[in-house]
């Protein structure tokens, strides 16, 4: 992402279709101008100025509302996973964040049905490719995790939509160690 905020407001301009605002306001003011030539306040300016208003406002509240969304932190979505010599600590990719960086400790989370995330591994951000994107290397599989954890080794897209890796790992596994 580019910084500053002009990029907002151009991508925003495009998303509101700022330019039709514009040019639907000109065109009005033509139209005004063309019936009502001789009014006090010139109507045509009016509602020039009117558009042009409407349009910079809709622009900037949509700027800023994506500007907002995205400082959000939020976890990278899991892209692909594979099976490594241990097919039962398979290799994650996951796409760019900065909430991640090389040798840090990561949790594998399994969301399941009704919404509840179970732990199902540790693991370390081996790499952070220049593409930015992340690879981590679960290290150790949580008791009872092995079904999905194979699944994940698999490849099976329903098991990577439904994994979260975070950048924490819990009290009880840094005890342990990783």
């Amino acid at each position: 992402m580019r910084n500053g905020f002009l990029p907002f407001i151009w991508e925003s301009t495009k998303r509101v279709n700022g330019f039709v605002l514009a040019l639907a306001g000109v065109g009005i003011t033509f139209l005004a101008w063309l019936f009502a030539p001789e009014s006090a306040i010139p109507l045509s300016a009016a509602i020039l100025v009117s558009f042009l208003l409407l349009t910079a406002t809709i622009v900037s509240v949509d700027a800023a509302l994506r500007a907002y969304a995205s400082t959000l932190s939020r976890l990278p979505k899991l892209l692909m996973a594979k099976a490594t010599d241990d097919p039962s600590l398979p290799l994650c990719l996951l796409e760019a964040s900065e909430l991640f960086s090389h040798d840090t400790v990561a949790s594998f989370y399994y969301l399941e049905e009704g919404g509840f995330e179970t732990l199902i591994g540790i693991g370390i951000v081996i790499n952070v490719q220049d593409d930015r994107r992340i690879q981590v290397q679960m290290t150790r599989a949580a008791e009872g995790s092995e079904q999905i954890v194979a699944r994940l080794a698999a490849n099976d897209n329903s098991a990577l939509g439904k994994v979260r890796i975070k950048p924490t790992v819990p009290r009880s596994f840094l005890e342990e160690g990783v």
